[in-house]
């Protein structure tokens, strides 16, 4: 056998076997984050997806290559990220140093800890230590997931939060964000994540922490989010057949959304009047939400129904 062959051959089982070990980030795997503002649109609320899109290799590494619906700006990452899985332990690639550092490290116990190197905003270089403080197991749609109770630390005396704590699932990750990094030397007027709303892959199926009504609820700012409830109601909720749904104000047109618990539009209806009924006939059970909107196309109320 040729000396190319044989290299070839050797590369080709090192990766396969690495794919087999890639527990967390599988292909298809995807995470929603409540995505909130600091001060310019501090009322508004949407949301970051995280998707992987596919396996690829990166500097001879195979990794999952995960896509961002857009940048998180206050974490200072890209809009494409490269993970891959060893042992227990979850590396990602840095671009800012070319090569892969330590992101979670499952094989770790009560009083160990790993750091992670980054630059800060003055490109100068910080170390951010993630302590583990207990761990406990999360049981989420049968699965036992071993959990970390973590406190991070950073080295920078200037940082906003120089410790600060949070948990981390496996397979799932950080429960605030995947890269759970505060900002260093200034308050960031921008986007942030406010934690996790729902992860799915095709192992662990659907998981929802319920911050948020649904996966991808997006919210403008123009109306409060408390006063939300306030604009409508749905009687009788839990509903059975039928819910009528009675505005509070009067708008010469309304349009009504009904999402599932996933977040998919299932049926969008369009009413002249103020009060209505809507069928359930065909609707599984479960939960759904309801958005109101008017003639303008502005959000004017959001609820959730149970269909009974």
């Amino acid at each position: 056998m040729k000396k190319t062959t044989i290299i070839f051959f050797l590369t080709f089982i090192s990766l396969f076997t690495n794919s087999k070990a890639q527990n967390f980030a599988p292909i298809g795997a995807t995470w929603y984050y409540d995505e909130v503002f600091s001060f310019t649109n501090s009322n508004a609320r949407d949301f970051i997806k995280f998707t992987v899109v596919k396996d690829t290799v990166i500097n001879g590494q195979l990794c999952s290559k995960i896509v961002k619906r857009h940048r998180v700006l206050c974490a200072f990452r890209d809009s494409v990220e490269f993970i891959y899985t060893q042992n227990d332990t979850v590396f990602f690639y840095d671009t800012s140093f070319n090569t892969f550092q330590i992101l979670y490290d499952f094989n770790a116990q009560a009083g160990d800890s790993w750091q992670i190197l980054m630059k800060n905003n003055q490109n100068t270089i910080d170390t951010l230590t993630i302590r583990v403080d207990s761990t406990s197991t999360t049981l989420i749609n049968g699965l036992s997931l071993k959990t970390l109770h973590v406190t991070y630390i950073s080295s920078n005396p200037d940082a906003v939060m120089n410790y600060y704590n949070s948990k981390i699932i496996e397979r799932i990750g950080d429960m605030q964000y995947m890269f759970n990094w505060s900002p260093y030397t200034f308050t960031c007027d921008d986007n942030a994540s406010n934690g996790l709303r729902c992860y799915q892959d095709s192992v662990l199926g659907y998981y929802s922490t319920g911050i948020a009504d649904s996966c991808n609820l997006v919210i403008t700012g123009i109306f409060d989010k408390n006063n939300f409830s306030n604009t409508f109601s749905i009687t009788p909720n839990p509903a059975q057949d039928f819910a009528v749904i009675n505005v509070s104000r009067s708008f010469s047109e309304l349009q009504i959304d009904i999402y599932n618990i996933s977040g998919k539009k299932i049926e969008q209806i369009t009413s002249l009047q103020n009060s209505f009924k809507i069928s359930f006939k065909n609707f599984s059970k479960g939960m759904y939400f309801i958005s109101v909107k008017n003639e303008k196309g502005n959000l004017i109320g959001y609820q959730k129904i149970i269909k009974d």
